[in-house]
């Protein structure tokens, strides 16, 4: 090679060098030993290949990168044989965007051609503020390009100190159609996990790919519609991560000009946590409007300060009205809606309300539109402000009159007999107190002790089934012939109490107890032509007796004095009589055969159970429960009937009949005609009720009024899925109307009867088969 083309070709191998591999060390081997630099910086010079290569090599610990070189040109000038000069000029461009793009003027010196070595490097920046065709710059100039200089860089240095605190990340796009980044933070590229490579491979430098593609027509229809002298735009979309996953972003964009366009300054705050609270939040809500919708209670909310109760939409439907506005907390403002007997400690409870603990619970009751008042549970809690002052309260209000209505039921069969239905001894003994009226009446008041005669022979007799089916007759009996405003109780085994508040005549008195032991005297064991008496022994409520336990006693004294004299017959206490035997017989006390039955729904039921648990005749017994359920019911036919195999006709197994039952009554019935589809007259309870028989097909109720049955009550007898069979009872002298209480207790006893039947029914197959 000749001395221009050597020099070239080292020149660039030197540009290589430097800048494209960066290879530093290698530089020393083009390096003559009197090298001599010139850089661009104020204090870089170099006198020595030494210096030289430590000053290039110290250039590593401020920026180990690569450079990108662009438009060089370099031109050759021969000085002598051996030495030469090439000049030129070169853009290089580092990989990293954070250092600025060198434009320099580069001067190299070569010598000792053959063995070529560069003696002398001078790099130089153009001055850009030189003007075309000037060869000086005036002082005013210099001055004023150096303060806008120094004003750029604190401008620079304010907006990155600004941008790394952002809690986000900053960008900036060209307004096209694909976003093209301009500019973006380091912040920008940790908050979705890229480095600038990833963004420029994988999204060709496009903003428009990293948005969620859902997103992207409604960013760039919000950012192309800003309205003009408008320039900030805050708008909430999704951007992709590293991990392909959208997440929720604020975009606070400002609108700038550019060249002759605008572009975008982008700062992105991440809002996920919020988008997802706010996602649970509408959840929430809608979550409420179905509760709201699908429950019967009412919500309400109370504002304290102003006064005022806001209800949910139901309140129409359970009361039948419009809620009105309500204040509570002003004097005599509580609505007539709530009973009068509620008023006063509901006043109460508001009145202590910001000094009652934040949780409220009450019963109050309401008025509906049919003037009857529904039982409310009302509760609500208290919200407070920052000063502890109680500004709000949240409640509902709960229909819980059902819940009343059984308590009260629950308060009334608290007070039964299990056996008889009458009160049992502790609630006639109260009713008959608080009923007493005192000295100075008008009326007779008069008290019945009833003794049953030779009961307990009976029992021995002919068992316990059959002496509780005359307890029981005996009690229907009593009911029967007494009056709605008398108390009837069971006070023992066989003693029962009737009290009499109203009584015209000392004759009046007298009568009743004879109708008493005449109708009595009908009550017979079965097989038997014994009839059941009784004794009675009558107290008067008079100046004298002074209370219920004095009322009592005299009762007790006078039934003492009958069964002494001779049974079946009444004795009234004498208040002049003075006799020692009664005394005697008053000192012992009275004989209480405690009840042994539960109290509640289960009082029959448990009784069956006891009884056919204990039976040794199952057959037989069955037959003793019915008439046990008959005379507590007081209906004239208890029966069980059975399906056939292929369930097309069902036959009565088991029955009892009141003598005064008609005879001809059905034995069998085929599931024919309006009969075909028997089960669908069940309810899902498995109870079939017809009080009446209105709303029977024609030809079924042909079939009861046959019969003059006019109150009809069956449970239906489901044995692995299918319908066996059933048991009811039923009535020909009138329409009786049952209670739920009384339709449960029948229920639950007919569980009892189903599950000894169904294991006799097996027995005896079993029995066939073996």
């Amino acid at each position: 090679m000749n001395l221009e083309e050597l020099a070239l070709h080292l020149t660039n191998e030197l540009k290589v060098k430097y800048f494209d591999e960066r290879d530093f060390l290698s530089l020393q081997d083009f390096l003559a030993s009197d090298f001599s630099l010139i850089g661009t910086g104020i204090n870089e010079f170099s006198s020595s290949a030494e210096d030289a290569i430590v000053s290039i090599i110290n250039q590593l610990d401020e920026y180990s990168g690569k450079f990108v070189v662009e438009d060089s040109n370099f031109f050759f000038t021969k000085l002598s044989d051996t030495s030469c000069l090439v000049y030129g000029n070169l853009k290089a461009i580092p990989e990293d965007s954070k250092f600025a793009v060198e434009d320099v003027r580069l001067t190299l010196g070569f010598e000792g051609y053959p063995d070529l070595k560069l003696s002398h490097v001078h790099f130089s920046h153009p001055d850009y503020t030189q003007e075309d065709g000037k060869y000086f710059v005036p002082s005013l100039l210099r001055k004023d390009t150096e303060a806008l200089r120094t004003d750029l860089d604190a401008h620079i240095r304010r907006l990155e100190s600004l941008t790394t605190k952002v809690p986000g990340g900053a960008h900036q796009c060209l307004n096209d159609d694909y976003l093209t980044f301009a500019s973006y933070s380091d912040s920008f590229l940790n908050m979705f996990g890229y480095t600038a490579d990833e963004i420029n491979e994988k999204f060709d430098n496009r903003y428009i790919n990293m948005i969620y593609p859902e997103d992207r027509e409604y960013v760039l229809s919000t950012v192309r519609n800003h309205e003009v002298g408008n320039p900030n735009i805050d708008f909430e979309y999704r951007v992709l991560n590293h991990e392909n996953k959208p997440i929720w972003i604020l975009d606070k964009c400002s609108v700038l000009p550019y060249d002759d366009d605008v572009c975008f300054y982008c700062i992105l705050i991440e809002i996920e946590s919020r988008k997802k609270e706010q996602e649970e939040l509408r959840l929430l809500l809608q979550r409420y409007q179905i509760v709201i919708s699908q429950t019967t209670d009412i919500i309400f909310e109370w504002d304290l300060l102003k006064d005022e109760l806001v209800f949910s939409s139901n309140w129409n439907e359970k009361f039948g009205y419009e809620p009105f506005p309500i204040s509570l907390l002003q004097e005599n403002t509580i609505p007539d809606s709530v009973h009068p007997d509620d008023i006063e400690p509901l006043r109460q409870i508001i009145k202590n309300i910001s000094v009652e603990s934040p949780h409220v619970d009450t019963e109050i009751r309401l008025k509906n539109k049919f003037e009857k008042y529904i039982w409310s549970r009302i509760r609500f809690s208290l919200l407070y402000n920052e000063k502890g002052i109680a500004i709000r309260a949240i409640g509902v209000i709960i229909d819980i009159d059902e819940e009343m209505s059984q308590k009260l039921r629950l308060v009334d069969l608290a007070q039964r007999d299990a056996l008889t239905g009458l009160f049992n001894k502790s609630a006639i003994n109260r009713l008959v107190t608080q009923s007493m009226e005192p000295d100075g009446s008008k009326s007779l008041q008069a008290l019945f002790i009833i003794d049953v005669d030779n009961f307990k022979q009976i029992n021995d007799k002919y068992g316990h089934l059959c002496g509780d089916r005359i307890l029981s007759e005996v009690a229907g009996i009593l009911k029967k012939k007494t009056r709605a405003t008398d108390f009837v109780g069971r006070v023992g085994g066989d003693e029962f109490l009737i009290y009499f508040p109203h009584i015209p005549s000392l004759s009046a008195i007298e009568n009743r107890a004879k109708v008493l032991i005449d109708s009595l005297q009908s009550i017979k064991p079965p097989n038997s032509q014994q009839k059941i008496g009784c004794s009675i022994g009558i107290a008067l409520f008079e100046r004298n007796t002074v209370d219920y336990f004095t009322l009592y006693q005299h009762a007790d004294e006078a039934l003492y004095i009958q069964k002494s004299k001779g049974r079946n017959g009444y004795t009234i206490y004498n208040f002049a009589e003075d006799n020692t035997h009664v005394e005697s017989k008053s000192a012992s006390g009275t004989p209480i055969v405690s009840d042994t039955f539960l109290i509640g729904n289960q009082r029959l039921s448990q009784y069956a159970l006891t009884a056919l648990t204990q039976s040794t005749d199952l057959e037989s017994d069955i037959g003793k429960v019915l008439e046990i359920i008959g005379q507590y019911y007081g209906v004239d036919h208890v029966y069980i009937f059975e399906n056939n195999e292929d369930c097309s006709v069902a036959t009565i197994t088991y029955e009892w009949r009141d003598k005064n039952f008609p005879s001809k009554s059905l034995s069998q019935i085929e599931y024919t005609g309006s009969l075909s589809n028997y089960l669908s007259y069940f309810n899902d309870k498995g109870i079939f009720y017809s009080p009446c028989n209105d709303y029977l097909e024609d030809d079924f109720k042909e079939k009861l009024d046959s019969q003059s049955i006019k109150t009809m009550i069956q449970c239906s007898i489901i044995d692995d899925g299918k319908f066996f069979g059933g048991i009811g009872f039923e009535d020909s002298r009138t329409n009786k109307n049952f209670t739920d209480e009384e339709i449960k207790s029948f229920k639950l006893t007919s569980s009892v009867l189903q599950l000894f039947i169904i294991q006799l029914r097996l027995k005896q197959k079993l029995k066939a088969i073996s």
